[in-house]
């Protein structure tokens, strides 16, 4: 129940452009988010649902959608003490997936991460998913 009043205050946020993060003071956002995640987005247009991966490293992430057969970078776009913004470039797989959008990550806690999308010009977010750790920086995330 707690993972779903948060999610439903950070859809609410995000829509309207509040600033916020849940990871530890002092960290960038690169840092909290270095690692690998994974889980399953939820697409709020057509109810559908996809397996995504994000590879965190000092200089890139990297997005897959593997069962979408799309991917990319997440290139960072903005930063404030309390979060993250992100604009999605997708290198393989445009004709699938929706290009160009607005990606906001919260950590939740040290294993799991919030993920909102918008597509590129508007203002109400499509997609969204909770994505636990699979590995940590030390065990070779980097990149």
């Amino acid at each position: 129940m707690m993972k779903i009043l948060t999610a439903l205050g950070l859809l609410l946020a995000f829509s309207l452009g509040a600033s916020f993060y849940a990871g530890p003071r002092g960290q960038k956002p690169r840092q909290v988010l270095t690692g690998t995640w994974e889980g399953t987005g939820y697409q709020t247009d057509d109810n559908s649902t996809w397996t995504m991966r994000v590879r965190a490293g000092r200089r890139k992430i990297l997005i897959q959608y593997p069962s979408l057969n799309c991917g990319g970078e997440w290139k960072l776009k903005r930063q404030w003490a309390r979060g993250a913004l992100f604009r999605e470039r997708l290198s393989y797989g445009k004709e699938r997936c929706a290009d160009n959008g607005s990606v906001l990550i919260e950590r939740l806690n040290k294993n799991q991460i919030i993920f909102l999308y918008r597509n590129a010009g508007q203002k109400e977010v499509t997609a969204s998913a909770i994505l636990n750790r699979t590995e940590s920086p030390d065990a070779g995330g980097r990149r």
